[in-house]
């Protein structure tokens, strides 16, 4: 049984957040009304970020925009499919820059059952497909309008819902295993290291610009990719795999478009660390193979280490305890908060011995290990998870 389609402005109102003059960077107050970005927006729902907060006079100039319980908010810059439902204690919270929200049609869409649409691959392609924008994807409610969305009775909405809900908690579980695998990590470092704010052992401060070499890519352009070759990373895919995630490549360029731009400005080798420009949560990979890919410039910060100098783990956690607890004050941006290479040249790190920080990323090792395998098998519950979306979706439950 397949259930009817229709646009989803048949059955809901999309409604753009603030652009323009009226939100901007220095409006932005601690502790205030919460304004929900895309960053702020994840699988398990919204976490507000207090830095991230206007007055509540700013709050009643947005009252438009202000979120109310049973709504779905869905990021609408960067990675489509970002969306959650906007529960009770988000009551009153401020659609951000970046964000829109959907405001369901009580009589015929059920707003959980559309958020696990959102989620799916297939409406992320088509998302994607229809989003504008060379260095970030930008999506607008036209487009969001215009997505056709299976549509089955408001009940069976319901029914569907919740046992997708009941697998996708299972499936979170595996990745809840995983962070607190990588909490330890964090807790090893802070025993041999102590706080990287306040150095309270009082190691030697370095700039990383005066360890490592900062830098990126050469550009890309759109007509350069091709349908088949060398993987193109964004910084959406780094992000993925400093997460320890498996990622299938979606952009390629040729093998001889990337040996020329290897030869212009050589290429990531394994120890050197990438991470997404936006890396508010820590997501740095460490290159583990000599496989061939190229990556996104400008989204997508290449750190290459001196080994002599500095152990590659032991900066990918020093940067993730940075990045974790004082990320804003490093990141710049009117949007976005960004990472610039400017910005990584010039932070500051403790610089132990280097004895010291391998014998620090031995230590580590096994953890890394757990990670991987918990890893694996968060993936293979996700692809557990997919085949159950299609089926129900396809009236196959």
């Amino acid at each position: 049984m397949s259930f009817p389609s229709s646009p989803l402005s048949e059955v809901s109102e999309i409604q753009i957040g603030p652009f323009g003059s009226l939100l901007h960077k220095a409006d932005y107050v601690e502790d205030g009304v919460p304004v929900i970005n895309p960053m702020h927006i994840a699988a398990d729902g919204i976490s507000a970020d207090p830095s991230f907060s206007v007055s509540e006079l700013k709050a009643k100039d947005l009252q438009r925009y202000l979120l109310k319980t049973g709504e779905v908010i869905m990021g609408r810059r960067g990675e489509m499919g970002r969306c959650a439902v906007v529960e009770s204690q988000h009551e009153g919270m401020i659609c951000g820059t970046g964000s829109m929200k959907i405001i369901p049609s009580k009589s015929a869409l059920h707003s959980p059952y559309l958020v696990h649409i959102l989620r799916t691959p297939k409406a992320r392609r088509e998302l994607a497909a229809a989003a504008s924008g060379v260095t970030m994807l930008n999506l607008n409610a036209k487009s969001l309008a215009a997505l056709k969305i299976p549509l089955p009775p408001l009940e069976e909405q319901k029914r569907i819902a919740g046992i997708l809900d009941q697998a996708d908690a299972l499936r979170r579980l595996r990745s809840r295993a995983r962070d607190k695998l990588n909490t330890l990590g964090q807790a090893i470092f802070h025993e041999m290291f102590g706080d990287p704010t306040t150095n309270p052992m009082g190691w030697e401060s370095v700039k990383l610009g005066d360890l490592c070499n900062v830098g990126s890519s050469k550009r890309v352009f759109v007509s350069e990719f091709v349908e088949s070759g060398v993987p193109f990373f964004r910084g959406t895919e780094v992000g993925k795999l400093g997460d320890g995630k498996i990622v299938e490549p979606e952009l390629f360029i040729s093998a001889e478009h990337y040996e020329g731009l290897v030869k212009q400005s050589g290429k990531p080798e394994i120890g050197d660390l990438l991470l997404p420009s936006i890396c508010h949560g820590g997501r740095i990979w460490k290159v583990d193979d000599d496989k061939p890919f190229y990556f996104k410039d400008g989204r997508v910060l290449w750190i290459k280490c001196h080994s002599a100098e500095i152990n590659s783990e032991y900066l990918r956690n020093h940067l993730r305890n940075i990045f974790l607890f004082n990320y804003s004050s490093i990141a710049s941006g009117t949007t976005f908060a960004e990472l610039k290479i400017v910005n990584l040249k010039n932070l500051s790190l403790l610089n132990p011995p280097i004895e010291l920080q391998n014998e620090f990323a031995s230590r580590i090792a096994s953890v890394e290990t757990s990670c991987a395998h918990m890893q694996r098998s968060a993936s293979y519950y996700s692809s557990l998870f997919n085949s159950l979306q299609d089926r129900a979706f396809r009236g196959e439950l």
